[in-house]
């Protein structure tokens, strides 16, 4: 997310002066608001710290601060603890004992006015450092008082007194603390026979259509699932039978399908679990897959938990499977997806697989992919431009370059190409959106501008071909798609020439007459022998496209004032920027030198063509109408967004 430059060591040491040049002591004039952006749930920011660190700008000193002051005032509490997290990655620290302070607070109950997130920063804070203790290294007084505080954190765990944010740092913690005192090693057994005893009677309710609240189920839940991941504890077979019962959706009664869709949240939270019961075994994952698969194609699921399961089978297929088939399909379908975000990640899962080699962009599912660079999300289509200029064009131009007239003809509905077709499901698939003249444009412009120049001239030699060859000779019927097709190649035509040489068009024919007069009257004229434009390639795409746009310009197309328009415009911004080129190819081309002496005689005959404005092509019509991004866009679109990001599951989503 950062610019290239952020590699830079003065723009490390500028961002560094602006986070930490006014954490002192005293000063409380600081704007914490560039932390809580650097440090979010959204950005890599262990990158520019590793950064910090090898230019030797962390110091104890800061985290000193932070620990003995910023942690402990209300306005800076948040983002001092999120720093404090990052900076424990980086910088040794041992003096932990006003962290244990804030958590014994909060346990024994002296209500201590702390949130669920900054409880979580400093479970976080505190097990950072505990893993940096060894138990041959403490004293006597420090193992009690470690002991003493897995007695409180391992008593409000089994009280289920955390909030549930919280639940996957403190058995992290626990754990710590377990390993360091070397005493109650089955605490995370006992926590979970413990859980499943009201567990399995509430599952039972479930199955039985009588739970009416998910929130009586989701704290078993949510501390069950994340003692499975993280300890890898394992759910009984009582527990485990119900269960799968309730998340094989196959084998569903009616009625019990009904209750499920009128009780979402109580059939989400059953999933999830039965989810991460399984993921921590390769046999069970595999059924799981199927079950999942199933629920995701038979749409049995609402819309914000849907990504839940794509991250879900991401996960599975990451750590169990050598492929990722059973999640591919459904990767794509949520390209379409009307949610905003869902369409932002599973883009981001499919740029990994791609640049993992687990993945490659065939048939529709290529095309499916790059129509979101004309997503009506910026954070969307941003993404994949980045991703295909910085990534995938490097290994794939030739991919790029040879579909990019079947780009041409499938965002434009046409499906009478002779050469170019594709499957009856994924034309459907394409069809359920409407490209724009503008949106097709941002989709073409992208691909093409990231080419290697030989390969740009490629596409240009199979459009004419495939595209201005075959409307001249009819075997592309003269339909409207057609007529789009035609508009959008002339378009990429012009993409040889920067925008800012391309001419504006306004009413009336004064343009048309100036350039007809002037190519009659200048570009017949040889070139002197020194001044010859030998560039064999770029002559030979030159050759061939003035002379089919010619060819259609005298067809029975002459009768469409907008192809008339849109063919003698191209023709113009041609001459303007290549005329040196056209000049040498004419004085070797007699048929060339033919079909542009007759442009005069043929101009003045359809002059009427060009009286009012048609044309259709050039940068003008490229133009996006893009809405102002929405800052809060992730929250707006994705209630509870963060619930299992991409490996969460694995990972048990500790902070950085």
């Amino acid at each position: 997310m950062f610019h290239s430059m952020a590699t830079s060591t003065l723009f490390a040491k500028e961002l560094h002066a602006q986070i930490f040049s006014n954490i002192t002591v005293s000063d409380h004039s600081f704007v914490w608001n560039i932390v809580n952006y650097l440090v979010s749930h959204n950005f890599d920011v262990l990158s520019i710290f590793e950064r910090f660190h090898s230019l030797q700008l962390l110091s104890q000193n800061t985290i000193r601060i932070l620990m003995e002051y910023k942690i402990h005032e209300g306005q800076s509490r948040t983002p001092a603890l999120k720093l404090l997290c990052v900076m424990l990655n980086f910088i040794p620290y041992d003096n932990c004992h006003l962290l244990e302070e804030i958590l014994e607070d909060w346990l024994i109950g002296n209500h201590l006015n702390i949130s669920p997130t900054d409880l979580c920063f400093v479970l976080c804070a505190l097990t950072k450092i505990m893993q940096t203790k060894r138990r041959c290294d403490c004293t006597q007084s420090e193992l009690d008082n470690y002991r003493q505080m897995h007695y409180l954190t391992s008593q409000a765990f089994f009280e289920q007194v955390f909030p549930i944010v919280c639940v996957n740092y403190a058995i992290t913690l626990l754990a710590v603390y377990s390993d360091l005192i070397n005493e109650d090693v089955a605490w995370d057994r006992l926590g979970c026979t413990q859980f499943e005893e009201t567990l399995v009677t509430k599952l039972n309710e479930v199955y039985g259509c009588s739970l009416q609240h998910h929130t009586y189920l989701l704290r078993d839940v949510a501390y069950l699932g994340d003692l499975i991941i993280l300890r890898k504890v394992k759910l009984s077979d009582n527990a485990f039978s119900v269960l799968r019962k309730i998340a094989t959706a196959a084998e569903h009664t009616k009625e019990f399908t009904d209750y499920l869709k009128t009780h979402s949240e109580i059939w989400n939270t059953c999933l999830l679990l039965y989810i991460k019961a399984c993921f921590i075994n390769t046999q069970l994952s595999e059924v799981c897959v199927q079950n999942l698969e199933y629920i995701l194609s038979t749409k049995l699921i609402e819309e914000y938990s849907k990504l839940q399961l794509v991250y879900a089978l991401y996960d599975i297929c990451s750590t169990h499977f050598q492929y990722y088939d059973p999640l591919v399909p459904f990767l794509f379908e949520c390209l379409n997806d009307t949610n905003a975000y869902i369409r932002f990640i599973c883009s981001k899962i499919i740029m990994r697989l791609i640049n993992e080699e687990q993945l490659r962009l065939m048939d529709g599912n290529y095309f499916i992919f790059m129509s979101l660079l004309a997503d009506a999300k910026d954070i969307v289509s941003q993404n994949v431009e980045t991703f295909i200029k910085e990534s995938y064009i490097k290994k794939n131009y030739q991919t790029v370059a040879g579909q990019y007239v079947a780009c041409l003809v499938h965002y434009n509905f046409c499906y009478t190409h002779p050469v170019v077709s594709l499957s009856k499901n994924d034309c459907n698939i394409l069809k359920s959106k409407n490209y724009s003249s503008s949106d097709r444009h941002e989709i073409y412009y992208c691909l093409y501008q990231y080419l290697p120049d030989n390969t740009k001239l490629n596409v240009l030699n199979v459009i004419s071909t495939e595209i201005l060859g075959r409307i001249l000779n009819g075997t592309l019927p003269h339909s409207p798609e057609t007529m789009r097709i035609l508009e959008d190649a002339l378009s990429t035509i012009l993409y040889m020439v920067p925008k800012s040489s391309i001419p504006t068009v306004g009413e009336g024919t004064s343009f048309y007459d100036d350039e007809v007069k002037y190519i009659h009257n200048h570009l017949m004229i040889p070139l002197p022998k020194s001044q010859e434009y030998r560039h064999k390639e770029k002559n030979s795409t030159l050759k061939s496209l003035c002379k089919l746009l010619l060819q259609i310009f005298y067809s029975k197309l002459k009768e469409d004032p907008k192809v008339c328009q849109n063919i003698l415009f191209t023709i113009a911004v041609l001459r303007n920027t290549f005329e040196l080129n056209i000049r040498h190819i004419i004085s070797e081309d007699t048929e060339l030198k033919d079909l542009f002496e007759s442009l005069k005689k043929f101009y003045q005959k359809h002059r009427q063509q060009f009286q009012y404005l048609a044309l259709s092509i050039g940068p003008n019509n490229w133009l996006k109408s893009v809405g102002k991004e929405d800052v809060v866009f992730y929250w707006q679109n994705m209630p509870d967004f963060t619930y299992i990001p991409p490996c969460k599951i694995l990972r048990g989503g500790n902070l950085q």
